[in-house]
């Protein structure tokens, strides 16, 4: 006997940003399915274009449930569902109908609405995001292990229905770095690429494509920075070494044309030497800890090298503040509030080069 049904992917619904001229009501919205057949499991994004009368932010609940009640009529098992991904199935009105092209429906129903008029009609297409993430197994899978540790951690990459594309971008420029920074100091290290079967797997009793789910990096027990900060937890004397450290592993990423663009203590782990290593390097932007040159600015990443260069420096000179609490009484602790203060003078050329900096931590 023929078993189906259809399930809501929680908090999948999502609606387009972009509004009609002549009313609030957004012009796309869609919803993450799964609709299984007796052992088949097929991953479908309903995307719905087209009016439905429920105008207005507030009744953002109620447009929802229109499109469910629109998705618990449509007739899914008529549809040319694709295999071990993501389909995207657009309903929206068509005045050149084509009897082909005609959404299949179980029945009519009144609740429904407008949104069983026969003038509605579908197309099938694999989701735009599930497309960028076998670009990205494709890319770099060439170095799926790089090498052997005692201790490891895994950094998961997020699996998810809806997901901007641009993080599958992040992603891959997240790795690439890793990998062009692979032995050296002071750096986040990376050991493998983690890939399993595809999540969005069909046929549950054979085996699906492999696909990326995280990296493999090294292990750093002793916490971050900022962990260490909160605790007033210098290590001992290892503190006075962190500030030549980061400010030798940023002179390793300038040199090579990379920015960080998101340095606080957060993005500062401490290995087994207690020693300081950079994490998350050129994926990340927090405003708050920008410099202020650039808190205007939509796209940061997209500025020109020696303006994110100059972010480095004013976010460097902060680190150095911070790390001047450990002991700020102390000789050392005044040096890096002193060289902390020039890094973050407002006009970016009066700030000092990492060279400057890294003599002036050794004097």
């Amino acid at each position: 006997m023929d078993s189906q049904r259809v399930e809501l992917v929680r908090n999948s619904y999502k609606e387009d940003k972009a509004y009609r001229r002549d009313d609030s009501e957004p012009c796309e919205r869609s919803q993450g399915i799964i609709f299984r057949q007796n052992s088949l499991n097929w991953h479908i994004k309903v995307t719905f274009r087209g009016h439905n009368g429920i105008r207005t932010w507030k009744n953002k609940l109620a447009r929802k449930k229109a499109l469910e009640r629109l998705i618990f009529l449509i007739d899914f098992s008529s549809l040319p569902l694709l295999g071990d991904t993501v389909t995207e199935l657009v309903v929206e009105r068509s005045w050149l109908f084509s009897f082909f092209r005609r959404l299949p429906t179980k029945s009519v129903d009144s609740s429904a609405g407008s949104l069983t008029d026969r003038f509605w009609t579908y197309s099938i297409r694999e989701d735009d995001s599930r497309i960028s993430e076998k670009k990205e197994k494709s890319s770099i899978m060439s170095f799926s292990y790089l090498g052997k540790a005692n201790l490891a951690s895994i950094k998961p990459l997020t699996v998810c229905f809806f997901y901007d594309p641009s993080h599958t971008t992040i992603f891959e420029k997240e790795v690439s770095y890793l990998r062009l920074f692979r032995g050296a100091p002071n750096i986040a290290q990376l050991l493998a690429i983690v890939t399993s079967q595809t999540p969005f797997k069909t046929n549950i009793q054979e085996d699906g494509p492999e696909v990326v789910t995280g990296i493999l990096l090294e292990y750093y027990p002793n916490g971050t920075l900022e962990e260490s900060i909160d605790q007033r937890d210098g290590r001992g004397s290892s503190w006075k070494s962190w500030p030549k450290q980061l400010a030798l592993a940023l002179s390793t990423l300038h040199c090579s044309g990379v920015t960080h663009m998101d340095i606080k203590p957060a993005n500062v782990v401490l290995n087994a030497a207690n020693e300081a290593v950079f994490i998350d390097i050129g994926v990340g932007y927090t405003y708050e800890l920008s410099a202020p040159e650039i808190r205007q600015v939509i796209d940061p990443f997209g500025l020109p090298f020696e303006t994110r260069r100059q972010c480095d420096l004013w976010s460097f000179g902060m680190l150095l503040i911070e790390i001047a609490q450990f002991d700020g009484s102390d000789t050392f602790g005044i040096k890096l509030q002193e060289i902390g203060r020039k890094l973050t003078e407002a006009k970016p050329t009066t700030r000092p080069n990492l060279a400057e900096v890294i003599h002036s931590l050794d004097s």
